[in-house]
């Protein structure tokens, strides 16, 4: 849309205000499925609440989707300069299908992994990001454009299957008793007895 379209600083925003705009009428057609008390407590924030053998577990889950994030972060946060200044594509259609190329083989990659066990699948995620990670300077160094992509492409991978098995562990961790307060986010409606 930058390159082909017309008005390309506002016609992306407009295109996104559409969908969810599009988006928000379908939640609002959607049938509740709960049955909402009367009168909700009041919130208050809650502790992470974890037995002390799973703490370690879960920190190790914490720290893997902490990382996970910062790959994706960084990787599609310089995907366009990088293809720019440093391997002289200035194609913004490049950098977008680029982008989205990360994006995409990792949700391609939680589908087509999901059948593995979670060790199997961290294994790949942790090999995949790390090749990545190391694959994207020296493909920059080196001026190789295919090379940049393979390496997107891996971290990619690693990224959406490191998030997928951190999130599976700490999820894992979670007896009936604590339920949602091993993550905290989760954690509505709030209960009493924190």
């Amino acid at each position: 849309m930058v390159s082909y379209g017309r008005a390309p600083l506002s016609t992306p925003y407009l295109l996104f205000l559409a969908l969810l705009l599009i988006c928000a009428l379908a939640v609002a057609l959607v049938p509740e499925t709960v049955v909402r008390p009367e009168q909700l407590p009041a919130y208050r924030p809650r502790r992470v609440s974890l037995p002390p053998a799973s703490r370690s577990t879960f920190y190790a889950a914490a720290i893997g989707a902490f990382a996970a994030f910062a790959i994706n972060g960084l990787v599609l946060a310089l995907v366009p300069t990088l293809l720019h200044q440093d391997l002289h594509e200035s194609s913004s259609l490049l950098a977008g299908v680029t982008a989205f190329a990360v994006i995409a083989v990792g949700v391609i990659a939680q589908f087509a992994f999901s059948a593995m066990g979670t060790r199997g699948q961290l294994r790949i995620g942790l090999t995949a990001m790390v090749v990545g990670s190391v694959t994207l300077p020296v493909s920059v160094l080196t001026v190789h454009l295919w090379l940049f992509l393979l390496g997107g492409i891996l971290a990619g991978v690693g990224v959406a299957l490191l998030f997928r098995t951190s999130v599976a562990t700490a999820a894992g961790l979670a007896d009936g008793r604590t339920g949602a307060r091993c993550w905290p986010p989760c954690s509505w409606p709030p209960t009493r007895d924190w």
